[in-house]
């Protein structure tokens, strides 16, 4: 999930999400997290995107929370893409244009990648990039997992840049939350009754 909040309500921000994926990884990705995270990123992946229509291009339908505001924007190579714009009102709260994935199915013996790019025009906008985490009765775990985020800060530039989190696999610690140095924000660890998530 991803949408942003608390700028000076001037109205006149914004900011864009693009490419929200989720990659499963492989199970001895856990023991690698601590030697070499390179190797998690480029040889440790076992599935493709698991997040639907990540290019805003096809059927959002499965979405949990489709985008509610698409707009044309410049890539970093000059191409035109789509992407989720969060639009800053003439409030201090948060802004619409907060969108929920498709749910995806995680095994909370694996551990998984997720990332979105995010530019703002906005340095004082806060840009949010976080998850629910479900049980397999479609229940949504609370407690330490209630509202996580990886990311909930100011400062993102004007231009793309790729933001990070993993969701660890149960094993990796008894703590809901696990740093890897690789991540700027917060990673986590999925609780024992995960069954599916929604970025």
């Amino acid at each position: 999930r991803f949408g942003s909040c608390y700028d000076d309500g001037d109205g006149l921000n914004n900011t864009y999400y693009a490419y929200p994926t989720a990659m499963a990884l492989h199970p001895n990705s856990i023991s690698l997290l601590r030697a070499d995270i390179a190797k998690i990123k480029s040889q440790l992946r076992i599935s493709g995107n698991l997040v639907q229509a990540s290019d805003f291009n096809d059927d959002l339908s499965s979405w949990q929370s489709p985008p509610s505001d698409l707009q044309l924007t410049n890539w970093t190579d000059g191409r035109v893409v789509i992407a989720q714009r969060s639009k800053e009102t003439n409030t201090t709260g948060c802004y619409p244009g907060w969108a929920q994935t498709n749910r995806v199915a995680v095994d909370p013996r694996l551990s998984y990648l997720f990332s979105v790019w995010i530019k703002t025009d906005g340095p004082g906008m806060a840009n949010y990039f976080g998850f629910f985490v479900y049980d397999a009765n479609g229940r949504q775990i609370g407690g330490d997992w209630g509202n996580p985020y990886f990311k909930g800060s100011r400062g993102d530039p004007n231009e793309w840049t790729y933001h990070s989190g993993y969701l660890l696999a149960n094993a990796t610690s008894n703590s809901s939350q696990f740093a890897v140095a690789a991540t700027s924000g917060v990673d986590w660890v999925l609780p024992a009754n995960a069954a599916s998530v929604v970025l």
